[in-house]
């Protein structure tokens, strides 16, 4: 068992498979064993695995179960299963009522059903016992995003980039909601933002020429839709921004000749 332990501490998480079923064959019944088989299978992505070994965990009324029906909903979450990643974190939560991590699975699994209403409630009790847990925030703006609640929105990425600073995620959809909002200019400032975090973004080189080319800033326009198809020579809107740009650009170059 301690063997296990120290490989898992090591990452050697394929090693530490190996020790647990060993010490599982001596002694099958052994819970901790069990358990931290689990966690390993957790570890690798064997998400199906998992679930079976914290089952039978379950059932032999180990000492942290609100745990183990966090984990097995976390598994039912990767496995896209969220009916039942609801289910068992349900349980959890019934159990421990201040599993800030349940509460954010269940959120999780909310959004991709498509309740994003209760979606939110589960993340107002991430915030509520966590202040500083910003991926709450962020999900909650992203829900309220599918409201087009965009000023709503915007408030919650800002909490998130409070905490977590240079969130790029955060920026690009804070971004996003600016442009509906016909507020370019300090879009605008969001994905220069997302490009000093990551020059290859291509979506972020995309959405910052939207908003030159709607603040009239045609030739700066220009420059970022060459680079959105730079990296991505088939972006399906990119190539016609770009024909716009130079259209606008012949005529300003016409235009200019002409005086």
């Amino acid at each position: 068992f301690n063997k296990g332990v120290a490989l898992v501490n090591l990452h050697k998480y394929q090693e530490a498979l190996d020790s647990y079923d060993k010490r599982i064959q001596i002694s099958p019944n052994d819970i901790e064993s069990n358990y931290n088989k689990g966690l390993c299978l957790m570890r690798v992505s064997s998400y199906k695995e998992a679930i079976k070994i914290f089952e039978k965990v379950r059932t032999k009324n180990y000492i942290n179960l609100p745990e183990v029906y966090y984990n097995i909903g976390y598994c039912y979450n990767k496995l896209k299963m969220f009916t039942e990643a609801i289910e068992n974190l349900n349980q959890c939560i019934k159990l421990s009522s201040d599993y800030i991590d349940a509460y954010y699975q269940k959120g999780l699994s909310l959004m991709h059903i498509n309740d994003a209403d209760r979606a939110i409630m589960e993340f107002n009790k991430v915030i509520l016992l966590s202040p500083d847990y910003y991926e709450a925030f962020y999900l909650k703006g992203k829900c309220l995003m599918t409201f087009d609640k965009f000023e709503s929105a915007i408030t919650q990425f800002n909490k998130t980039l409070e905490v977590k600073p240079g969130f790029r995620s955060a920026m690009f959809r804070k971004g996003f909601c600016l442009i509906k909002l016909n507020k370019l200019e300090e879009a605008l400032k969001e994905y220069d933002g997302c490009i000093e975090v990551d020059k290859s973004d291509v979506d972020c080189w995309y959405y910052r020429g939207v908003c030159l080319f709607g603040l009239k800033r045609i030739k700066e326009a220009s420059e970022s839709f060459d680079m959105t198809l730079k990296l991505s020579p088939k972006h399906p809107e990119a190539g016609g921004y770009k024909t716009k740009c130079d259209e606008v650009l012949k005529k300003m170059k016409n235009k200019k000749n002409s005086t």
